[in-house]
C-alpha cells in the first residue's frame, strides 16, 4: 500500500464503511473493481452462497423462490438467484430465510446489512441481514437446518457475547 485516503484527504488507517481510496503497488487496475474487500491474506473468505434473513417492503409484489435479484452489500452489487428456504413465496411486508446464489463472490459477515433489488427494472424489493457466509447450497424446507439458522439469527440479534456467537456459527 503506497497511500491511503478517506473523504478526500490522506489518512493512516481506513475501515469498512468509510469512503476510502487505497493506492496499491504492483496491482493491475483492471483486476480491481468497486465492492472488493482489501484485507490480509487468509483473514476472510468470500462466498457466492450467503444465507440471509430478507424482509420485503410492504408495497412490492410477492417474491418467488428462484427469482433473479440484485444483491447490494456495502459498495458491491452482484446479480444472483434467491432461494426461499421456508416457503416458495414471500409476501410483501414479511420476512423469510433465504440463500442467494450470486454470480460472483462477496465478503459477507454475519450481521452485515444488505439491500435487495429486482434484476430489471432495478426496483428496491427490501433488505435484510446476512446470517452466514455459506460454502454449500442448502435445500429448502430442511427443519434441522432452518432451526440452526434461527438459533444463529437469535445470537446475532442478542448481546455481543463472542462465545455464544461462535457456538451458533
Amino acid at each position: 500500500v503506497r497511500a491511503l485516503q478517506a473523504y478526500g484527504g490522506p489518512v493512516t488507517v481506513v475501515q469498512a464503511g468509510h469512503s476510502s481510496a487505497v493506492n496499491l503497488a504492483d496491482i493491475d487496475y483492471r483486476s480491481v473493481h468497486r465492492g472488493m474487500t482489501v484485507t490480509s491474506p487468509g483473514k476472510f473468505r468470500a462466498t457466492s452462497l450467503p444465507i440471509v434473513r430478507v424482509e420485503l417492503l410492504a408495497h412490492v409484489r410477492p417474491l418467488e423462490s428462484r427469482s433473479r435479484v440484485r444483491f447490494h452489500l456495502g459498495t458491491a452489487e452482484l446479480l444472483g438467484t434467491i432461494t426461499l428456504l421456508e416457503s416458495r413465496t414471500l409476501a410483501p411486508g414479511l420476512t423469510g430465510l433465504a440463500q442467494l446464489e450470486l454470480d460472483g463472490e462477496v465478503v459477507a459477515h454475519p450481521g452485515d446489512r444488505f439491500v435487495l433489488r429486482a434484476e430489471a427494472p432495478p426496483l428496491t424489493l427490501g433488505g435484510g441481514r446476512v446470517l452466514e457466509a455459506c460454502a454449500r447450497r442448502l435445500r429448502p424446507g430442511r427443519d434441522p437446518v432452518l432451526e440452526a439458522l434461527r438459533r444463529a439469527e437469535t445470537t446475532l440479534s442478542g448481546p455481543p457475547d463472542p462465545a455464544s456467537r461462535l457456538e451458533a456459527i
